[in-house]
């Protein structure tokens, strides 16, 4: 009976471990895309103010539209 309980609680950890690795996968993908999507503001907000000679332009709001976040998973 002892060794049946065993198994089990080695099972449910391991899709424990599934999930939080799939959780932390996530995550880190989505902190990625964030961090890419800033820098990529912060580089079109500079090249408009260092291009742009018409103040219209500088202050022109909207000078960035964000990408679609690409969820499809590429190996």
């Amino acid at each position: 009976m002892r060794i049946k309980h065993k198994a089990q609680s080695t099972i449910e950890m391991t899709f424990v471990m599934i999930a939080i690795c799939l959780l932390a996968f996530g995550m880190v993908r989505i902190f990625r895309f964030i961090g890419m999507d800033l820098a990529e503001r912060r580089w079109s907000h500079e090249n408009t103010i260092t291009t742009g000679n018409d103040v219209q332009v500088q202050l022109n709001p909207d000078f960035y539209r964000t990408k679609r976040m690409n969820s499809a998973v590429k190996y």
